[in-house]
């Protein structure tokens, strides 16, 4: 049973949101950023910018997380760098 502080649950990180948390989000949010990179136009004055922007988004991602055993080990993280990899 989780320990309840002031009306709600007491959660793991105490200087912020537990791990697994801030890797969901961080992923996802790099997902979106896949996402509307691959479907920029062509002729889109801003992708270069955009895919410039991505690649050190997706690299800083990997140096994060590639350290961590805890999310290295993840399928999903295995999956994620498979698929950032195939993008770059």
């Amino acid at each position: 049973a989780a320990m309840v502080v002031g009306g709600a649950p007491a959660r793991a990180g105490i200087f912020g949101p537990p791990k697994e948390e801030v890797y969901k989000a961080e992923t996802q949010s790099v997902l979106d950023s896949v996402k509307e990179t691959l479907a920029l136009d062509k002729s889109d004055p801003t992708r270069e910018e955009k895919i410039n922007a991505l690649r050190k988004e997706t690299a800083q991602w990997v140096a994060k997380y590639r350290r961590d055993p805890s999310v290295a080990g993840k399928q999903s993280y295995s999956n994620m760098y498979t698929a950032l990899n195939a993008v770059a």
